[in-house]
């Protein structure tokens, strides 16, 4: 199978002088986690809205968000063309540690494979059944992990660090209550129009874990099939999920990246 046949053609852009309000904006309408940045018809850069939503040195977010997009934007891009095949794209994605991949013949934007279209391919009722491997096989195990008491900031600041995009939020017991995503931080943040609009600092000090997570989180057993898993993943919209033992008890998070990686491998 080539990319062309995965990879998404419609693909929102954004151009190098555009603001980060606005690409924040186009994701949101978009409902899309990455934007190509084209110049003059060539794809020049990447934006992913892990890069907008957590900076690593900012005292005003309103400020950050006026930031045109060549100034966070990744270059150069790893890319693929459409003829390529999709294991060697998924081999790519996985060992860059990247979510996308922009589709171009030349400097031309053709198109964006991502890991949910991966995902979706194999997700498929015959892809990944059959197959010896569990959750527990591919999940990441002892996973990070915060109470509901512990500062929002501290949480934030590991995702950053561990360059992570979800931490489950435990009980005393270890038995998940809620998850903190990218996003969540985004709701926290506010709506960036509006974010636009404030003059005061965005205070993350006095909020913990418990205000941003998002609670009773979609969470799968650790003997669950791999089946199961891409179609949770796909049916629930969501990049991870935390797993879980017989108890309930936080043992491992599963992610996209890491059902990619197993059912593309060599």
């Amino acid at each position: 199978m080539h990319v062309r046949q995965l990879m998404t053609t419609r693909v929102t852009t954004l151009a190098p002088d555009d603001d980060l309000a606005l690409a924040l904006q186009m994701m949101l309408w978009s409902s899309v986690r990455h934007l190509p940045v084209v110049e003059d018809g060539r794809l020049v850069g990447l934006v992913t809205e892990h890069d907008i939503l957590l900076p690593r040195h900012v005292a005003r977010f309103d400020m950050h968000l006026r930031q045109r997009v060549r100034e966070i934007m990744h270059q150069p891009v790893k890319t693929v063309h459409p003829d390529e095949d999709v294991h060697a794209a998924a081999a790519l994605m996985t060992a860059a540690h990247v979510h996308c991949l922009p589709v171009v013949i030349g400097d031309e934007l053709v198109g964006i494979l991502t890991s949910s279209d991966l995902l979706a391919n194999q997700g498929r009722p015959t892809s990944l059944a059959g197959r010896g491997p569990r959750v527990l096989d591919v999940m990441t195990r002892t996973p990070i992990s915060f109470r509901g008491e512990a500062r929002l900031f501290d949480v934030v600041l590991r995702m950053v660090r561990e360059g992570i995009r979800h931490i489950p939020i435990v009980d005393e017991a270890n038995r998940v209550v809620g998850i903190v995503s990218d996003r969540d931080v985004r709701v926290v943040v506010g709506d960036p129009i509006h974010a636009l609009s404030r003059s005061e600092e965005l205070e993350l000090d006095d909020l913990t874990a418990a205000h941003a997570m998002t609670p009773r989180p979609v969470v799968i057993r650790d003997d669950a099939s791999l089946t199961e898993l891409a179609r949770t993943m796909l049916d629930e919209h969501v990049g991870a999920v935390p797993v879980v033992d017989r108890e309930r008890k936080l043992v491992g998070i599963a992610s996209y990246a890491d059902l990619v990686r197993f059912a593309y491998a060599a």
